[in-house]
């Protein structure tokens, strides 16, 4: 399992696949709420526990991502 500090919620294990599923919601005209994101982290990516809140950083760490691309 992977710890939910925000090390880990900022690294790629997180943020890679949270990109690769808000440009698939964007592009089926579709939206992720945090909580979605969180029970997906923890399900298909081996997260410990998330509060839904603490997905925010993981979009939040995407988006400084894209920006400084």
């Amino acid at each position: 399992m992977i710890g939910t500090n925000m090390k880990n919620l900022r690294s790629d294990a997180a943020t890679g696949p949270v990109t690769r599923w808000l440009i698939s919601a964007v592009k089926n005209s579709a939206t992720m709420t945090y909580g979605e994101i969180a029970s997906r982290l923890e399900s298909e990516c081996g997260f410990k526990a998330i509060f839904p809140i603490m997905a925010g950083r993981v979009a939040g760490a995407c988006e400084k991502a894209g920006r400084q691309a």
